[in-house]
């Protein structure tokens, strides 16, 4: 596959869990066919713990993990450095 493929690929299946639509399971087939991560981001304003990152990826057997993080800017890291970590191919 084309690196420019592969960059299509992974915004489209960036652009299903931004908009929620991950519980196919040709969604799951997908993050596994290419290898790729993806993550939704959001804020539950009644945590201790307010930046709550789930990802989605082709390891993860449930489907997603969820993570969350007292301040912004760690959930943004993680989400590069697990974004990033698909991008070895």
């Amino acid at each position: 596959m084309k690196v420019q493929d592969r960059e299509v690929v992974k915004n489209l299946l960036q652009y299903l869990t931004s908009k929620n639509l991950t519980g196919s399971v040709e969604f799951r087939e997908a993050l596994k066919h290419f290898n790729v991560t993806t993550v939704y981001r959001w804020e539950n304003k009644h945590s201790e713990r307010p930046y709550v990152v789930d990802v989605f990826a082709p390891d993860i057997e449930c489907g997603f993990g969820r993570h969350s993080f007292k301040e912004k800017h760690s959930a943004d890291f993680f989400c590069e450095v697990v974004c990033a970590a698909g991008d070895d191919e």
